[in-house]
């Protein structure tokens, strides 16, 4: 066990901690009383201690060192009747996760549910101050980011229980380059997907809607030509769908329809889109392949949104408000992407700078 003051590595029959001297077990004044010793023929002293049927025999050479020894056995010993069943790191996880289902998102809890199931197996059924959590972690075959979610998980189930969880090497989780159209390439993939089962739900992302709110969204959300973004339709433990509200206060939100298509393709009632994830982002890479774009996604659509509002110029306030996000730096590292031609216009613009010349062909001269 360790030692709730300094976070040492005790036993469970120290009355103090042998680091930092705080006291570990307060006893009540009848659970110091020892019995009278007796004084054996060698000129020693010795008794008998019970506690809960547990009988045992101290000896001392005097009879104050007898007395001091036996307090400290039987309290050494109601310590061990008193101490707490070892709470395993299954456990710690259970309750964190139990404790929170009324709070988190259901598809939050689905997650950790996942992470409990899968994650850190051979660990699940030890007691969670007796880890040694670098080989826990080391022990894990798994992507560097999963490994961090995995671990966030433990570190915030253990803190929930007052236990300081010790720092550890996690691998570096590396971004991965995310995927977008840019504005050359949006109308390629608008032909594409035209009149294909997925085109609803394409031009909804492109609208900035998440995948969640494009399965929750209905034709009672679609008023005076704007979409009333305010509920998401996710994944529970059972995995069966449930409707919650949207990821955040700033989600909550009306988008005008600037894609004048999906007017013509919305059902006369229900929702708008009836299709799984997976048929959709299926329908979406069909729509890439034959138009010969890179694959993208949902998610990638919903990127293409911010970054072709970045191309044309819009303030970040009005991304941020039709995107729904609540912080610009999310915005700017994980869906802004500049796109190439952008980037072409502006290194020629710089080159431009530098490529200054007079009439004849010759750099100009610099004027004293």
């Amino acid at each position: 066990m360790k030692c709730k003051s300094c976070h040492n590595e005790i036993e469970r029959t120290d009355l103090y901690c042998r680091y930092c001297g705080k006291q570990l077990f307060k006893a009540q004044k009848s659970e110091l009383a020892v019995p009278k010793a007796r004084k054996n023929k060698n000129g020693g002293y010795s008794g008998q201690i019970m506690v809960k049927g547990e009988r045992m025999t101290v000896t001392a050479e005097t009879q104050e060192a007898y007395e001091v020894k036996a307090r400290a056995v039987k309290l050494a010993l109601l310590a061990m009747k008193k101490a707490p069943p070892k709470i395993t790191l299954g456990d710690a996880l259970d309750r964190y996760i139990d404790s929170n289902c009324n709070v988190l998102s259901p598809s939050t809890i689905r997650g950790y549910r996942n992470i409990r199931k899968n994650r850190f197996t051979s660990y699940m059924s030890q007691a969670y101050s007796e880890i040694n959590y670098q080989e826990m972690v080391n022990a894990e075959q798994c992507s560097p980011k999963t490994l961090a979610n995995a671990f966030a998980l433990v570190k915030s189930s253990l803190k929930a229980l007052g236990y300081y969880v010790p720092d550890v090497n996690l691998p570096m989780v590396i971004t991965p380059d995310l995927q977008f159209l840019d504005y050359t390439q949006v109308n390629q993939f608008l032909s594409a997907i035209h009149g294909q089962a997925g085109e609803l739900a394409a031009i909804l992302a492109l609208h900035s809607l998440r995948m969640s709110e494009i399965l929750a969204i209905t034709t009672d959300d679609v008023v005076d030509d704007k979409l009333y973004v305010h509920k998401a339709l996710v994944r529970n433990s059972d995995n069966l769908y449930v409707e919650k509200v949207t990821k955040t206060v700033t989600s909550t939100r009306f988008i005008p329809i600037m894609i004048p298509r999906l007017l013509e393709l919305l059902p006369t009632s229900g929702r708008l889109v009836t299709t799984t994830p997976v048929g959709i982002e299926r329908q979406i890479k069909r729509a890439c392949e034959s138009a010969g774009l890179p694959y993208i996604g949902c998610h990638g659509l919903r990127r293409t949104f911010a970054s072709l509002a970045y191309h044309l110029k819009w303030d970040e306030r009005s991304i941020m408000q039709i995107g729904g996000w609540s912080n610009m730096q999310t915005v700017h590292k994980v869906y802004i992407k500049l796109a190439q031609q952008d980037l072409l216009n502006y290194t020629s613009s710089m080159a431009d700078f530098y490529r200054i010349t007079n009439e004849d062909g010759k750099p100009l001269e610099t004027q004293d």
